[in-house]
């Protein structure tokens, strides 16, 4: 729902933009945004904003490795008949467009895990991967399938000026 909104491309290596916070039940585990320990993230001495990929061509959520298991303690696996919204919380990425402002996406178990079947056992995952996005690119997450079954996207090369 609403009209399409552009959001800059602040690397154009991947289609990434910035990403202010990722929040697990609105618990900040990456991000900008100043909430309780949030800050930029250091690497190598220098300070770094976190970027969200967007990529059409990556299934799951990508987290990098010491998020990916804080991550995968939040988000346990377990039958997918037996989630609740209180077991398995909403994730959010607040991402900001071009005009600076934030924007939040957000994103119920329905949405973030993965079944295994249809049966009534099916076991449900979450739709997260490992990956070290290249430090000269990060640090990031990939915004994949998943979350793009969910947003709609329009990709344009242009500037991101409207």
């Amino acid at each position: 729902d609403g009209p399409i909104e552009y959001f800059k491309v602040v690397d154009p290596y991947y289609w990434a933009l910035k990403l202010r916070s990722f929040q697990i039940d609105g618990k900040q585990l990456l991000g900008t945004d100043k909430l309780e320990g949030a800050s930029l993230v250091e690497e190598g001495g220098e300070m770094r904003f976190p970027k969200a990929i967007v990529d059409t061509g990556t299934t799951f959520f990508t987290a990098e490795s010491g998020m990916f298991q804080e991550v995968m303690q939040h988000l346990k696996a377990a039958p997918c008949k037996s989630m609740t919204d209180r077991s398995h919380p909403e994730i959010l990425f607040r991402l900001e467009n071009s005009a600076g402002e934030a924007r939040d996406f957000k994103l119920s178990h329905a949405d973030y895990m993965a079944s295994s079947g249809d049966e009534p056992d099916a076991q449900c995952s979450p739709a997260f991967m490992e990956i070290n996005i290249p430090q000269q690119h990060g640090p990031g997450m990939i915004l994949g399938e998943v979350f793009l079954r969910k947003y709609f996207s329009v990709y344009d090369r242009g500037d991101g000026v409207p």
